[in-house]
Parts: structure tokens; C-alpha cells; sequence
């Protein structure tokens, strides 16, 4: 590379047949990947073979340079961006999965996990008015400030289920999902004020405080 990443945001799968998918965040700038080159923004998303030569390249713009990358039984490479969830086959063709638009706000997507069933589950926040549709059920939310959230989708692509914290007086975000092998949930996460996560209520008392709960 003729420019360094100067953020501390990267992320690596590798798949089956050893090859190694990467992600990281980047100043902007020219970049060479063997024999390919490209201007690239804020981010890239790269493949390399098993021997360690460049497959392909992809400019990822993120504005705020992060991305949670999963790969998927199949192979595909899924990538959750601001409000998309992006997939990449193995030549590197994208397309956009799953993009979520609230109505006068934001939604942003800070982590992305799948099980084993490639089930994919999100962690992040959402802002002003947002609509979406569970198991067939339309559920609508508003919220003035970021609010912490996280879904469920199937592999077929079925929101499955949508949690997010109740009453909260402040802004909150899910900043990390994890799994385990009986299918619990964990999130970890940032909030100020007071909010309530299923039966436990959860105060500040004016400060940044962390959390950490099961689904």
C-alpha cells in the first residue's frame, strides 16, 4: 500500500478452503493490491487466496470507517455498514442484502454475527421514526435520540425478532453481539440516563455507563 490504515478498525474471516477476507478503514488515498489499484475513501474489502496473493478489492465508504464482516456456510462474505448489509461471492460481485431507512433519523449497524444455521444477527442503534416488519407484524418506534437495538433475520431473510431497550431517557447503543451454542444472545454496550431491558432497569445517574445483557 502507498497509505497506512490510521484507525483501529479491521476485520478478518477466513473460510474453509483458508482463504482470508479483510476489511479495514483507511485515510483516503491511492492503494495496490498486487496488480490492483484503486482510489479508495474510508475503507476497502479484500480477498486473499490461500498462498497470500490478492483475489479482488472493493471500496467500502463508511462515514464513520467501520464495518462487522461474516461469512456464511456457503461462502458468501456478508458485510453490515452504516444502514446496509452488503454480500460479496467469492469473485468479489456485491449486491445490497438488507438497508434499513428510518424517517428523519439514523440507523446504524455496529456489529453483525451469524450461527451456525446462518441465521444473522445485528447490534446498533436507531434514530427517528422507524417501521419494520416482524414475522408480519408491522412494529413502528420513535426515538429522539440513538437507541440501542438488536434483530434477529432468518436465513431465509425473515425478521424474526426486533428488541430494543424500553423508556430510555437518553441515547444508548448495542456496540457488540455475541452467540452462544444454545442459541442465547449477548450484547454489550454503552447508555446514559435510564433505560429498562426486559425486567432490569438500568440508571447512570448522569454519566456514560456500560451494560452487558442476554436475549
Amino acid at each position: 500500500f502507498d497509505n497506512f490504515v490510521s484507525y483501529s478498525q479491521i476485520s478478518i474471516e477466513v473460510d474453509a478452503n483458508q482463504s482470508t477476507y479483510v476489511y479495514a478503514a483507511a485515510d483516503p488515498g491511492s492503494f495496490f493490491f498486487d496488480n490492483i489499484s484503486m482510489s479508495i475513501t474510508s475503507g476497502y474489502i479484500a480477498k486473499l487466496s490461500p498462498n497470500g496473493s490478492w483475489e479482488w478489492a472493493s471500496e467500502l465508504t463508511s462515514y464513520n470507517s467501520e464495518a462487522s464482516i461474516a461469512l456464511k456456510s456457503n461462502g458468501e462474505l456478508l458485510v453490515a455498514t452504516n444502514n446496509l448489509i452488503l454480500s460479496f461471492d467469492q469473485s468479489g460481485i456485491t449486491q445490497t442484502e438488507f438497508a434499513f431507512y428510518p424517517s428523519n433519523g439514523h440507523f446504524q449497524i455496529e456489529d453483525l454475527e451469524l450461527d451456525h444455521s446462518d441465521n444473522i444477527f445485528l447490534g446498533g442503534y436507531f434514530s427517528g421514526s422507524l417501521s419494520i416488519n416482524v414475522n408480519g407484524s408491522n412494529m413502528n418506534y420513535y426515538s429522539a435520540y440513538a437507541r440501542l437495538f438488536t434483530l434477529k433475520i432468518d436465513s431465509n431473510g425473515v425478521y424474526e425478532w426486533f428488541s430494543t431497550a424500553s423508556f430510555p431517557t437518553s441515547s444508548s447503543m448495542a456496540r457488540s453481539i455475541s452467540l452462544d451454542g444454545n442459541g442465547s444472545v449477548y450484547v454489550a454496550g454503552y447508555f446514559y440516563g435510564y433505560l429498562e431491558l426486559g425486567v432490569s432497569s438500568l440508571s447512570t445517574g448522569g454519566t456514560q455507563h456500560g451494560f452487558v445483557a442476554e436475549l
